[in-house]
């Protein structure tokens, strides 16, 4: 009798599966609790189906649909990895119906195994608990960590994942059809046995992944897997898509609209296929499934959103390079508002990754963590209650954005092309990684004229190390909330007047900006209007609080003086004959030389520098000051000149005030200060300069 049944079980495997499930199934029923159904589901072993890690050498579209029929027909075939679905789906949404969080998370955590599944699930159970009461208890948070190393739970969501990461056809329609089905006529070439296999991918797709977030990161895990193992498997595998959704829908609008010039587009490239295949695998998807990236037909203004939701999902690195896209004097204002607009526009962290990104020794001080209140391109700012009753506003280091940073920065530093530029980059981009230096700058400010101004104040530091910095919260709308944004016509008068009262408190502070640059050598590059809230003072007056001061730096009085003098040179016609000696022999005295060159002295260098910074354009139009600036110093670069170390950071200090003074029709305050600091510091040297030119410029 033994040996009768053993022989049977060898020849009939699938059979005693199914008495085995059915077994258990019937116990699932049966149990009466969530508890009990969780412990007959567990009792169900795991069952491992091979899934293809790549394809052989010969590889087409029938051995592909072969493939992927045949490793999903063996897994749903098994009764064993059907019934755990089954189970796991009926038992995850139990959970989610208990009146508690902390019991959903619970339960989450005792059904799923460590993957994106269980990631998904906890932080909305998160968001949902932070959007019901506005706070989350610290213990919860920290019994929750988000998983790392992330894969499916779901065996036929890693099939798919390898389907799509290894399909020898064009890709993009592989996963344009997986988001709508209605583009299978695509494929109506294909023999039926490819057209099957596709079938059953969108069943997958559609049936086992029920959440947009696991949809988005099967899609992205395939596209990088393709990006990083086989980027010649056909004509449209992912790293030719990547490659020409960079050419078509950055650097073609940044060309045609944005009048980018093709020294600064090579350089754009050049930054964007190096960025890490996790980060090109998200532009990618992105450009994939944009709404208006494949459209027939889209207007100038819509294709400037497409390369500013490119630009969004290239990380830290990708958001810098929009600003110094910014810089270029050609790029019409439109483009320069949405470039500027990437810092507002980031995809933020979970709650759990931004609690455990928290210092351990900090957390044990926290009780409850509240609502986000900002996401820039490196950080993240959360409202927190401390065990002392203060409620602070934390900042952390955003997940895995210097480990982008670097590896982007170090592909980019091995080119001799475009090693300027990720210079350039690299300063901005780690500057703002050091959060205790962000927090040494807060306190910095507040004793400088600006935080010492009686409209102005700059919030409290209460904790800054590397990757965290805690600070008094800043209540009260930003200038960019009560500047950016139109009034309507009927507005009623004081709302009005409150518009026009936060206008002239710009100016102040802008007058007040400079005249810390040119009396103490602070340059204030991120006049960004997020960066600061508008509060009513016991005066009756409006003032600001700064709570972000992003990029900065302080220079000596020469370098400021030299500065200053090219600033005023090239302000208008006449002085850029006037005052262009004075101008450049001042710069001279703080400048270096890049790179040795037979027969180009330093002031030669800087004389064609600034012949090329304000020659006309191909238009005839002739550069104003700001344009003429900006290309001053890339010609300086090109030219093989270091400037003084504040030349950007002054160039982005008037760009920002300029483009403000601009856009809300504010009085020019810089002039007046630039020409009033020269007056004073006067030599009788460049007295005679000023004569000798001013001679020339009249004859």
């Amino acid at each position: 009798m033994f040996a009768t049944t053993y022989i049977y079980i060898l020849d009939n495997p699938a059979s005693m599966e199914r008495i085995v499930v059915n077994k258990i199934t019937s116990a699932f029923s049966k149990a009466l609790t969530f508890e009990g159904r969780r412990k007959v589901y567990a009792k169900l072993p795991e069952i491992n189906v091979p899934v293809p890690s790549s394809p052989p050498k010969e590889w087409n579209t029938a051995l592909w649909a072969k493939a992927v029929s045949d490793a999903l027909d063996e897994a749903e075939s098994s009764w064993i990895l059907m019934a755990r679905a089954s189970m796991r789906k009926e038992l995850l949404q139990e959970a989610l119906k208990f009146p508690h969080a902390a019991d959903k998370l619970h339960a989450v955590r005792e059904v799923l195994p460590a993957s994106v599944e269980r990631n998904v699930l906890v932080q909305d159970v998160l968001d949902d608990e932070l959007a019901k009461t506005g706070w989350l208890d610290a213990a919860l948070l920290e019994a929750n960590p988000p998983a790392t190393e992330l894969d499916s739970a779901d065996i036929r969501t890693r099939i798919l994942v390898s389907a799509v990461s290894y399909f020898p056809g064009a890709v993009n329609r592989l996963v344009q059809f997986l988001e709508d089905p209605s583009l299978i006529s695509v494929f109506a070439q294909e023999p039926k046995h490819v057209q099957t296999a596709l079938e059953s991918l969108l069943r997958v797709y559609r049936d086992a992944i029920d959440s947009d977030k696991t949809r988005e990161f099967t899609l992205q895990r395939a596209l990088q897997t393709t990006i990083d193992v086989l980027p010649t498997l056909s004509d449209m595998g992912p790293w030719q898509l990547y490659v020409r959704a960079i050419e078509d829908d950055l650097l073609g609008p940044l060309a045609r609209d944005a009048r980018v010039t093709p020294d600064i587009l090579f350089q754009v490239k050049a930054v964007f296929l190096a960025l890490p295949s996790e980060i090109q695998a998200r532009i990618l998807l992105r450009a994939l499934r944009h709404p208006l990236a494949r459209a027939t037909s889209v207007t100038a203004d819509e294709q400037a959103v497409v390369v500013r939701d490119l630009l969004s999902s290239g990380g830290v690195v990708s958001v810098k390079l929009g600003q110094v896209l910014a810089e270029d004097p050609k790029v019409p204002m439109s483009y320069r508002r949405l470039l500027g607009s990437l810092r507002d526009s980031n995809e933020p962290m979970s709650v759990a990754a931004f609690w455990h990104a928290i210092p351990r020794s900090l957390r044990r001080r926290i009780t409850k963590l509240g609502p986000c209140l900002g996401v820039g391109s490196v950080k993240q700012v959360h409202k927190a209650m401390f065990d002392d009753g203060s409620v602070c506003a934390v900042a952390v280091l955003r997940a895995n954005v210097e480990e982008e940073a670097l590896a982007s920065l170090t592909a980019l530093e091995v080119s001799e092309d475009v090693g300027v530029v990720s210079k350039r980059l690299g300063r901005l981009v780690y500057g703002e990684f050091n959060l205790f230096g962000e927090g040494e700058a807060l306190a910095e400010f507040a004793s400088t004229k600006i935080g010492r101004h009686r409209l102005f104040r700059v919030v409290g530091v209460h904790h800054h190390s590397p990757k965290c910095l805690v600070e008094e919260i800043a209540e009260g709308p930003t200038l960019a909330a009560m500047l950016d944004c139109p009034l309507p016509a009927n507005a009623p008068r004081a709302v009005v007047q409150r518009r026009e009262r936060t206008k002239q408190l710009l100016t102040e502070y802008h007058r007040t900006v400079f005249d810390a640059f040119v009396s103490d050598g602070l340059i204030h590059s991120d006049i960004h209007l997020g960066n600061a809230v508008v509060q009513d003072l016991p005066s009756g007056e409006l003032g600001l609080v700064l709570f972000d001061v992003g990029q900065w730096e302080r220079i000596g009085f020469a370098d400021t003086k030299g500065l200053l003098w090219v600033l005023s040179a090239i302000s208008t016609l006449e002085r850029r004959v006037a005052l262009r000696d004075v101008a450049l022999s001042s710069l001279a005295e703080v400048s270096g030389l890049a790179f040795d060159a037979p027969g180009q002295p330093l002031r030669a260098r800087l004389e064609l520098a600034f012949s090329d910074a304000i020659k006309p354009f191909d238009d005839g139009t002739v550069p104003d000051q700001r344009q003429a600036y900006f290309l001053f110093l890339r010609a300086c670069e090109r030219h093989g000149v270091n400037l003084p170390k504040g030349a950007f950071a002054v160039a982005k200090m008037l760009d920002s005030m300029t483009s403000q003074t601009v856009q809300l029709g504010l009085p020019n305050v810089i002039e007046d200060a630039i020409e009033g600091f020269l007056r004073r510091h006067l030599t009788w040297t460049e007295t005679a300069s000023l004569l000798r030119g001013s001679i020339r410029a009249k004859f």
